[in-house]
């Protein structure tokens, strides 16, 4: 049997995407998105939250779409793959993350351009 690598997210964007251009041409638009969780500790009974960051990267149309519709605070759905960049440091030190590759974002809320509309 095969092996699957997907990923859906769901959650807000904590800053406006970034754009560039590829050697290529290519559009590549890079986000961070939040997911929240909550929970009871069973030991103190305190309500705990937590924020996880995921690094998004999209290419191409779906690039250049999310850089055109979404800004810091939009709510979208992310679906995709994990792919890992490993690196050293100027010191020789191993470092790694790892990213969503976006193959499909699905705006949740409000696109920023009717919301920009509303405020105006």
């Amino acid at each position: 049997m095969g092996s699957i690598n997907r990923v859906f997210i769901m959650g807000n964007l904590g800053k406006d995407p970034e754009t560039k251009e590829s050697e290529n041409g290519r559009a590549r638009t890079t986000f961070n998105i939040a997911t929240n969780e909550s929970w009871t500790d069973k030991l103190t009974g305190q309500r705990v939250d937590r924020t996880e960051w995921h690094h998004v990267v999209s290419w191409g149309k779906t690039a250049e779409l999310a850089a055109k519709y979404l800004g810091k605070g939009s709510q979208v759905c992310v679906e995709g793959r994990l792919q890992t960049h490993k690196w050293q440091d100027k010191e020789g030190k191993d470092h790694s993350t790892t990213e969503v590759v976006a193959d499909e974002i699905t705006f949740v809320g409000r696109p920023r351009e009717a919301i920009a509309a509303m405020t105006v």
